[in-house]
């Protein structure tokens, strides 16, 4: 779950026309915006903080750019982010939603059985 709610971002030459067709007002020069997380570009590398959706703990909260966030969200066939503590949990689920088994152990003995 995305903690940052908005980032601040300087508006460059490379992003300024993407900033202005979503309704941002940019003066001349390089400015410094406060955008929504979501009005990033697919391809920002702006780190975004994140909260593990498992444990949910104040102590679990991890960067990520916003590129590899959006990458592995889309790629996933769970929407949840995990830190490093509960990564096994979502690979369990993965296993369990995809395969019907919880680990790739018993995915392996269950296609040698048939």
């Amino acid at each position: 779950m995305i903690i940052d709610q908005e980032i601040k971002v300087k508006a460059m030459y490379r992003n300024i026309e993407h900033y202005k067709s979503i309704g941002y007002e940019i003066n001349k020069g390089m400015q410094e915006l406060s955008v929504k997380v979501e009005d990033l570009p697919i391809n920002s590398h702006l780190k975004i903080k994140i909260r593990c959706d498992y444990c949910q703990c104040m102590d679990c909260i991890f960067e990520r750019s916003y590129r590899d966030h959006i990458k592995h969200q889309s790629k996933s066939s769970i929407k949840k982010d995990a830190c490093k503590n509960c990564r096994g949990l979502k690979i369990k689920e993965h296993m369990l939603k995809t395969y019907g088994v919880e680990s790739g152990i018993a995915f392996h003995y269950n296609f040698l059985e048939k």
